[in-house]
């Protein structure tokens, strides 16, 4: 301990002036030159430093630490060491604080020789063991960087053996490179040293490069890429490089340093690897080309040749030919969409579409494969989907038919396939559930893997390309989802993909007027509660519409309407459901003929959807399943005047024959408008109406008709609805007497009119002359009930109206009208249905529920061409 007896007696007085004495130090302009050479601010220095000084330098006066080992001054050392202080500058900062003492204790009267003689013995004890401390600092730097400096050393030495190392000036001008460089580029360290670093660039290289490594390097700190270069000999070379910045300590680039790797082989190898797959690419796509065009042709005479089959076994061997030439123009397609897919050329086109249409349409199209298979297809189709939805239709229907087939070719007989699809935040779920054989764990990776098709003994027919799954991951990603598969062996197996969606401009309900059906009380039978997926997918929908079903098993009549699956009901109990009078709705996964004849059920066709649930229902409340009428029609008789309201000439002509038939007078308008105008001025007993007509609609007239009738007091009109759609709305059963369902049938017009109009009395069958029938006119006559003369005409006037329609339709096409191709579409399915002329009825409704719903995909011209064929086909037998 020091003897200091002068300033442990005034201690207390320099402790008082701590503050002035601290600020005192850092003023003087030594140790301010100090400090501010190595960046340390004054406030800080005092705070972290010198009032600890301070602190120590007084507990040393008062004996109660040792001097020489100030902690304080080790943490400034340590703080200082990176900052090369130096010994003398060291020196000058702690003897400032020697100065700032002796100069207060004047300005404190407490100065004397004494004083001042034990500050400068207690400082240079102190600054003994600072000094001391400093060169162990010192020392143990420069041992350190011996180290650092070895094995750095022992680094590069590794670097240079491994890699190809150089370094450029921040010029770009090489300042080092080592011998794996050399080897490399062929040129010697003399050569290369002060030569520009684009000495070793191929002239494919941008010409800019040097200065987008430099600006990646001020953005990220580091650049990365492969570098193509070219050998003194001018040979080829690639090197993936890492270029890293070497700074000085103002952190200003001084030097890049390049640490790289040679990939000559691989690049080449990718090179090859691409041009061949382009090559492939380019093969698939020509070659696929290249036998679709003939393909087409063979299967387009084909079915010329199945028309004119003379012999039951010539049509079945006609139809296999077919049957394969359609698995072989899928294949062939598959292979086109996969190169399209792989070379590029595929884009999206998103569209607004509604959903639940797209989905319900391709779950009916493939209901014949499924009954062919003797599977179950159900479906939950979330009712809270927003009606219209942007996205690209044609390839979501797409993925649901490859997902289908595939659902298809793996299940066995027996098995069951459900379609489920919900909305939520943007995105829309669908998946493809079935029971089918599963697939391995070990497959799954693979699964979607072009040409991969996980194999399995058990169903030996379910061949293919391997490329549906392919096509469909790659169509959900390149729509911005994804696809995912959860599989069981023996269990089954589900695949969910997930796609964003915007939401379109049109927000109208999906299902309108439920409460008619709320209303009502329904019931499931379930006989020893048995339950299949049939009735839980009915059960699931009637939830979704807030409409309750209850489940019995005993037939009490406690219910409106009764629901029954197929197959979970034996003879006995068909039996006693038929004998009960409610009506009912049978679940069926086929479309039997079981109750075609049976009054009061209504089949009810697996897969489920909204509308058609909605439909069945209202139908089977209506009790339109009712067969049609059979009774003979000969001599029927009505004394009234019709108006009737169709745009279609063959239609006008067919009803106008059969009106005539039954003797009643009628006038025909084609357009709602008219028939209002006409309506206001002349008396009718009952009123025909088209739904669909130009300038107004049916509907639109015939509200207008019942608001003159409650204005002007009138006797209540009886308008009948002529419609495809015999189920209609609550909205349409409001303001129609009745429906007539397209085709028209004799019998069910007779049916009809006989609600509102009585037969004329004493009505007797006209004597007619025999006529020759023609053999394939006899079942429509029958139907029609008209002569062979009146169906001839008839017949004259549709190939009319059909060869107009037909170059309208063209004309709509080529305009890209869709509205005006709906309407055509529909005109010419109502024309044809009236003749039976199914093939052409179906096309033409395809056609219209495709136009409809704004798909511009469809080769609409191509289906043109169909409806033609089958017209002249059509024409030419009934010559």
């Amino acid at each position: 301990m020091p003897s200091v007896p002068q300033l442990r007696r005034v201690i207390d007085r320099f402790k008082e002036a701590k503050a002035t004495i601290l600020q005192r130090w850092v003023s003087y302009e030594t140790a301010e030159s100090v400090l501010k050479r190595h960046g340390i601010e004054t406030d800080f220095f005092i705070r972290q430093y010198a009032s600890g000084v301070y602190d120590y330098f007084e507990m040393v006066i008062r004996g109660e630490m040792q001097i020489g080992d100030c902690p304080v001054m080790a943490e400034l050392l340590e703080y200082l060491k990176d900052n090369e202080v130096t010994s003398d500058e060291l020196f000058m900062l702690c003897s400032h604080f020697r100065r700032a003492m002796v100069d207060i204790s004047y300005e404190l009267g407490v100065n004397s020789q004494e004083v001042y003689d034990e500050i400068s013995y207690v400082f240079d004890l102190n600054f003994s063991g600072v000094l001391k401390r400093y060169t162990e600092t010192i020392y143990q730097k420069e041992r350190e960087i011996e180290r650092n400096v070895k094995l750095l050393e022992e680094y590069r030495r590794a670097i240079d053996e491994s890699a190809i190392v150089a370094k450029t000036d921040a010029q770009g001008t090489i300042t080092y490179a080592n011998a794996k460089l050399t080897r490399i580029c062929g040129y010697s360290q003399e050569e290369l040293v002060g030569s520009p670093h684009t000495l070793l660039y191929h002239p494919d290289m941008p010409g800019n490069f040097f200065n987008r490594l430099a600006a990646a390097i001020g953005e990220e700190g580091v650049f990365k890429g492969t570098i193509k270069g070219r050998a003194k000999d001018e040979h080829t070379f690639y090197i993936d490089t890492t270029v890293v910045p070497i700074t000085d300590t103002h952190s200003a680039v001084t030097e890049y340093m390049a640490i790289s790797y040679e990939v000559t082989d691989l690049v080449v190898a990718k090179e090859e690897a691409i041009a061949a797959g382009e090559a492939k690419e380019y093969f698939l796509s020509n070659m696929s080309h290249e036998i679709r065009t003939p393909l087409n042709a063979i299967l387009g005479f084909v079915a010329l040749l199945k028309d004119e089959a003379q012999t039951v076994k010539d049509r079945r061997y006609l139809d296999i030919i077919y049957s394969s030439g359609e698995n072989l123009l899928s294949i062939i397609n598959d292979i086109l969409d996969f190169s399209k897919l792989r070379s590029g050329e595929f884009t999206v086109e998103p569209a607004p579409f509604n959903l639940h249409s797209t989905i319900s349409h391709t779950l009916e199209l493939f209901v014949p494969s499924v009954n062919q298979q003797h599977l179950t297809l159900t479906s939950f189709i979330d009712p809270r989907i927003p009606y219209e939805l942007i996205a690209d239709p044609l390839r979501i229907q797409q993925v649901i038919s490859n997902l289908l087939s595939n659902a298809i070719k793996f299940t066995p007989p027996g098995g069951e396939i459900t379609v489920e699809a919900f909305y939520t935040e943007g995105r829309i779920s669908i998946s493809v559930i079935d029971t089918g054989i599963g697939i391995a764990a070990k497959d799954q990776q693979y699964i979607f893997d072009p040409f991969s098709q996980a194999r399995n003994e058990d169903l030996p027919g379910a061949g293919g390309t391997g490329l549906g799954l392919s096509i469909s991951a790659q169509l959900v990603r390149h729509m911005g989802g994804e696809i995912t598969l959860h599989s069981h062996p023996g269990i089954g197996s589900t695949f969910t993909f997930t796609l964003p969606v915007i939401v379109g401009d049109e927000t109208r309900p999906l299902l309108t007027d439920l409460e008619c059906i709320r209303k009502h009380r329904l019931a499931l039978y379930c006989p020893e509660q048995k339950f299949d997926t049939m009735a839980a997918s009915l059960v699931r929908y009637l939830q979704s519409f807030g409409v309750k079903i209850k489940s019995v098993e005993v037939l009490d009549g406690s219910y409106d309407l009764l629901f029954f699956s197929e197959h979970c009901v034996g003879e006995a109990q068909r039996k006693a459901l038929l004998a009960e009078g409610s009506p009912k709705v049978a679940l069926m996964d086929a479309p039997y003929d079981t109750y075609e004849n049976i009054s009061g059920v209504t089949p009810l066709v697996m897969p489920l959807y909204c509308s058609k649930l909605q439909e069945v229902i209202e139908t089977a409340l209506m009790g339109d399943t009712e067969p049609e009428p059979r009774a003979d029609t000969a001599g029927v008789r009505f004394n009234a005047h019709l108006l009737v309201a169709e745009d279609n000439e063959a239609n006008q002509e067919l009803i106008g024959t059969l009106l005539g038939n039954l003797g009643v007078s009628y006038e025909i308008v084609g357009n709602g408008a008219e028939a209002l105008k006409r309506m206001r001025t002349e008396h009718y007993d009952l009123v025909l109406m088209d739904e669909q007509m130009p300038v107004m609609n049916g509907r639109d007239a015939v509200q207008a008709m019942r608001h003159i009738e409650n204005r002007e007091g009138r006797q209540h009109l009886p308008i009948i609805a002529l419609t495809a759609n015999v189920l209609g709305g609550i909205e349409q059963r409001r303001i129609y007497d009745d429906f007539l369902g397209k085709p028209i049938r004799m019998a069910t017009l007779i049916s009809s009119l006989e609600r509102f109009i009585p037969r004329a009395e004493d009505a007797a069958a006209e004597e007619t002359a025999p006529e020759t029938v023609l053999p394939e006119h006899e079942e429509l006559r029958e139907i029609l009930q008209v002569t062979e003369a009146q169906l001839q005409m008839l017949l004259g006037v549709y190939r009319e109206k059909m060869q107009s329609s037909f170059e309208e339709l063209k004309a709509a096409i080529d305009a890209e009208d869709l509205k005006q191709v709906t309407l055509l579409a529909h005109s010419i399915k109502g024309s044809s249905s009236n003749f039976r002329f199914d093939s052409m009825t179906k096309l033409a409704e395809k056609m219209e529920w495709e136009a409809r719903a704004g798909n511009t995909a469809l080769d609409y011209t191509g289906m043109l061409g169909s409806m033609r064929g089958c017209f002249n086909a059509f024409i030419g037998e009934g010559s």
